[in-house]
């Protein structure tokens, strides 16, 4: 068991936490999600509400710190925090599980082992999200309870790049993949309560990591449906995830953060999850211009919303929070009315996870008093090395070279030999002190007796052609 805290502070970004919110019907929790957030919107001027879907946070826009609106309680929000392999850094000296990456645990073709992975980070963003640590920088720790992993984009080619964070190129395999590490990370309760927000990346077709952000191909529409869709389709319907970053990609000339079609006939129109949320992948909005798709940083804000964006992360720019989306507003590129709907589903997600709700409230209790020890707890500790383990495949063993014996020669040769960092993937985090020994160190110290040598070899982007 978890220790947790007697009599719980409120979590980062909770609101309905001073008395003048209180009085305000959002904040009645008997009240159906809908009414109270009903109640938020006409409340709300257009900055405002732009605010809330757009970071003021300098300089990492890419989180999307959204705003608060002190005047009537809302909190601010951070809208990003990375869940593909573990969730950031440590608290109060203690670091949290970092598991193996998607290509590994997808391998083990285990549904358990998944949903497992997606109980154990899930608890951890709870612990982020109900402690802080004053020895951590604050751009480091501002968790929320949105969280975007599981990345179900496909392994089409071995120098996309990205492949370490992938559970691999079968369509198939990463929709069940997504499905079951997304129930683990939301586990809806009856009432439709989520211990977190889970949001499913790259939507999609995005297989391409150089010139990411001008990249346009031709996608016909079977490739489209046969092998780029089904994983998302899987989160969406099986998983019933949250919601999706859009890729930077742009399918036959149109950004996946400005397609009508993949965001509303798609996902909240084909698959019927009308309160999905989109966020853009960091400054894909801002890619609009690059790609010729948008005329100026008005025109993108405008194609953006009115194609079902609903928040807006950038790199070295706040494209929505500039003004730029108000100034689309005010001229009839878009409307408030649409701007509404975004604030609508922004808002009850938040419902969706207790965030106006009392902290002792059922369900939300055993997760607003979760503390650090949660961090790496033993059971998530058994967790990750199971997961580990059955990642591991041997595909053939000639002549029984395996195992190894001792106390022989033994070469090892390779870039990925000497890494110890670099063996983790993608969003990976490694916070402690020590970090794992790399596969040299490992086999020479098995070779009691023996003599182990090591070359690094040519290294993975290497360019010496000799």
């Amino acid at each position: 068991m978890f220790a947790m805290t007697a009599t719980p502070t409120l979590p980062r970004y909770h609101g309905c936490a001073d008395a003048s919110s209180l009085a305000l019907p959002y904040c009645n929790a008997s009240l159906p999600w809908a009414e109270r957030v009903a109640d938020i919107v006409p409340r709300l001027n257009v900055t405002e509400k732009i605010g809330l879907l757009s970071p003021h946070d300098p300089p990492n826009y890419c989180r999307c710190v959204a705003q608060p609106v002190p005047r009537i309680g809302l909190p601010s929000w951070q809208w990003l925090t990375e869940v593909n392999s573990d969730v950031i850094n440590c608290l109060h000296g203690r670091c949290g599980t970092s598991f193996v990456g998607p290509a590994g645990i997808a391998a083990s073709f285990n549904r358990s082992s998944w949903w497992a992975k997606g109980d154990v980070l899930s608890t951890e963003i709870r612990v982020h999200n109900n402690v802080a640590d004053p020895g951590t920088p604050v751009t480091e720790n501002k968790v929320a309870l949105s969280a975007y992993g599981p990345n179900v984009n496909l392994v089409k080619d071995p120098r996309y790049g990205r492949n370490s964070e992938l559970p691999g190129e079968d369509p198939y395999l990463s929709g069940e993949y997504a499905a079951a590490y997304v129930q683990g990370l939301q586990q809806p309760q009856p009432g439709g309560e989520l211990k977190i927000l889970a949001m499913l990346k790259h939507y999609t077709a995005y297989s391409k990591e150089v010139d990411r952000f001008t990249w346009t191909a031709p996608v016909s529409a079977f490739d489209l449906w046969d092998s780029y869709l089904p994983a998302f389709e899987k989160g969406f319907v099986a998983g019933g995830a949250s919601g999706a970053m859009c890729s930077y990609f742009a399918a036959n000339g149109t950004p996946t953060c400005g397609s009508d079609y993949l965001l509303n006939r798609v996902v909240r129109s084909a698959w019927a999850r009308p309160e999905a949320i989109f966020m853009s992948d960091c400054s894909a909005v801002a890619n609009f211009l690059k790609m010729g798709f948008a005329a100026n940083k008005t025109d993108a804000s405008a194609k953006a919303l009115n194609a079902g964006l609903d928040v807006y992360g950038g790199w070295g720019d706040h494209l929505w929070g500039e003004g730029d989306l108000e100034e689309a507003i005010r001229l009839g590129m878009s409307d408030e009315a649409t701007l509404d709907a975004a604030v609508t589903r922004t808002l009850l997600a938040k419902m969706r996870v207790g965030v106006f709700d009392p902290v002792t409230s059922e369900p939300w209790a055993p997760w607003t008093t979760l503390d650090e020890s949660a961090l790496n707890s033993s059971h998530a500790q058994r967790v990750a090395y199971e997961a580990a383990l059955q990642s591991i495949v041997l595909l053939k063993n000639s002549g029984g070279a395996l195992p190894l014996g001792r106390g022989g020669k033994l070469a090892v040769v390779g870039p990925m030999a000497i890494k110890t960092a670099g063996l983790r993937s993608d969003y990976a985090h490694w916070s402690s002190p020590t970090l794992p020994p790399s596969i040299a160190e490992a086999l020479a110290a098995a070779n009691r007796g023996g003599a182990t040598r090591v070359a690094a070899g040519v290294g993975v982007d290497s360019t010496n052609a000799s």
